[in-house]
């Protein structure tokens, strides 16, 4: 469900259809109709919102646990961030030791920290894939439109070149 919102979301970006941070109405129609296709007909616009603001949540969450830590990397293969086994453990130890945390108004408990982490992992991981995914598209579709815009410009100077001959064809 996630990845098919998330690729229909970065579908209407690529058509145009957020606007300052919003999103068009035609985007929601757009977003509405392809995950009614996809998943089946109760979606609604008010689904896929709310069903943002849960991605949202998960994407704050992981970023307050990794946005000023060093030494973490993200593994495109295995689709997990990945480190030094020292680093895991000094994370795990750092994360455990207060109990619960408040960031963003909830509250997770230390045993779930775990659960959290692997949830938050696979949401992170969807995301780049989709966004490579949308980028590498958007890079071959590029290459195309180029290659059709050249062989154009290479027909129109044969046309070019051939209306010159008849022309001085003509003239003589």
């Amino acid at each position: 469900m996630d990845e098919v919102l998330l690729n229909a979301l970065i579908e209407e970006v690529l058509k145009g259809n957020r606007h300052d941070g919003s999103w068009t109405t035609k985007a929601y129609d757009n977003i509405v109709k392809t995950l009614s296709i996809e998943i089946g007909p109760h979606i609604t616009k008010n689904y896929i919102k709310n069903k943002m603001k849960t991605l949202k949540d998960y994407f704050t969450k992981a970023y307050d646990l990794f946005h000023h830590l060093s030494g973490f990397a993200w593994n495109h293969v295995t689709r997990k961030f990945k480190t030094k086994e020292e680093v895991w453990q000094d994370f795990i130890k750092l994360n455990q030791l207060g109990g619960t945390s408040t960031s963003r108004g909830t509250k997770c408990k230390s045993p779930m920290m775990n659960d959290f982490l692997e949830a938050q992992y696979e949401k992170v991981a969807l995301e780049i894939t989709t966004t490579a995914n949308a980028v590498k598209e958007g890079s071959y579709l590029s290459s195309k439109l180029h290659d059709v815009a050249q062989r154009q410009v290479e027909s129109i100077e044969r046309q070019a070149s051939v209306t010159e001959r008849q022309v001085s064809v003509a003239k003589k």
